[in-house]
Order: C-alpha cells, then structure tokens, then sequence
C-alpha cells in the first residue's frame, strides 16, 4: 500500500486499510505483490504532480490494483480522471473510491 499525504488524512485511511503501511527504498520503482493500492488526497478535481510521476513510472505486477482518494469538500470526477488516464497507459483499475 502507497500514500501521499499532506495535511495526514490519507495517512490515517492507508493506516485503517494497513496498521503499518511500509515506505519503500525500491529506487527501480518495479513492484510485486497480490494487491497493490494507493492512497491520495485530491488536489483542485485531480492527483497531486508527485503522485501523477509515480504512476507514470512505477510499474506494478499485480492481480488487484485499487486507488482511495480522500477531499475534503468535492471530490468531482477525480476517479473517473485518474482511471481513465491509467487505462490509456495500460494499467487497469479493479476498485477505486473516495472518501
């Protein structure tokens, strides 16, 4: 499980879904595992620039994919945005949410 948090809400929902997410030093950026998600705030209707870098060079093996954004007043079409723009990379997005 990833997250980028700025003000901790994204930290405490990647802590309710994992008590210990773990920070990775994986400077490939070439990541395994049966479930990989991403926890992030949504900043004016979109991903933040850093997250937007990760997912464009990350690569991730996985059977499940999923992405949990967190806004505080209005999320608008933040996981329509991201899944679109994920699937046009080849990446599919089994499960999304906002909180």
């Amino acid at each position: 499980l990833f997250y980028f948090t700025g003000t901790g809400n994204s930290l405490y929902v990647a802590r309710q879904i994992e008590e210990k997410p773990s920070v990775s030093s994986n400077l490939t950026l070439k990541f395994k595992d049966e479930k990989i998600g991403i926890v992030y705030p949504v900043y004016a209707g979109e991903a933040p620039k850093i997250v937007l870098e990760f997912l464009e060079k990350a690569t991730f093996e996985t059977d499940y994919f999923y992405l949990i954004l967190t806004y505080g007043k209005d999320v608008t079409d933040a996981p329509e945005c991201i899944a679109r723009l994920l699937e046009e990379k080849g990446r599919h997005v089994n499960y999304i949410h906002s909180i």
